[in-house]
């Protein structure tokens, strides 16, 4: 989290335990992805307007699954027999 200023030190312990993905992403559209976020689990601009940023990003955690922080919900690929159970087969 590069603003530090905006954050109090729960927010960073919580996402330090967040799972990185690519080094290589852009963060030029890094404003642009968050309010895109916040729209998608349902915040509206006028919420933005009232909540702090770190309010925001702590509602944010909320919706991360558990599971996937410490990897132990591991997906497999869907095998034959897994989609003849899926098509009502034998």
């Amino acid at each position: 989290m590069p603003y530090h200023h905006f954050v109090d030190d729960e927010l960073i312990k919580e996402t330090q335990k967040i799972p990185k993905g690519k080094e290589s992403e852009n963060e030029a559209l890094e404003e642009h992805r968050f309010i895109a976020t916040c729209l998608k689990i349902g915040l509206k601009i006028e919420d933005l307007k009232h909540l702090e940023y770190k309010d925001v990003a702590k509602i944010m955690l909320c919706f991360i699954d558990e599971t996937n922080i410490d990897n132990t919900n591991k997906t497999r690929k869907a095998t034959q027999s897994d989609w003849d159970a899926l098509a009502g087969g034998r």
